[in-house]
């Protein structure tokens, strides 16, 4: 299901390239059960969840940008945060994307 996330966290930019390697690469954070996500706006980002093992932050990122304009995805296993330009594009993926199949899962 899709929803706003209201909570602050720490997600590394697309516009960040050092923070993706880390990211990606699994370094950062504290060890501990993984980092935080530093959410300026959680007006302009969702939560997802259902997605399918494997799946990249680029395959997502690409997806969301079909129903608005996505900046920047992380997906955190079975579930993903996408943050948007503005809360109007973020509350219309909520509505489109809910329920929606992407790679063979639902959302």
């Amino acid at each position: 299901l899709a929803q706003v996330i209201l909570a602050q966290a720490r997600i590394p930019c697309i516009d960040r390239p050092a923070d993706l390697s880390r990211d990606i690469m699994g370094w950062g954070g504290s060890g501990k059960g993984g980092s935080r996500m530093d959410i300026k706006d959680p007006t302009k980002v969702i939560w997802l969840g259902g997605i399918p093992q494997g799946t990249s932050f680029q395959e997502l990122l690409a997806f969301a940008q079909q129903v608005g304009q996505a900046k920047w995805a992380q997906v955190l296993g079975k579930t993903a945060a996408v943050g948007f330009a503005t809360a109007q594009d973020a509350n219309s993926a909520v509505a489109t994307l809910n329920g929606v199949s992407f790679n063979g899962s639902q959302l």
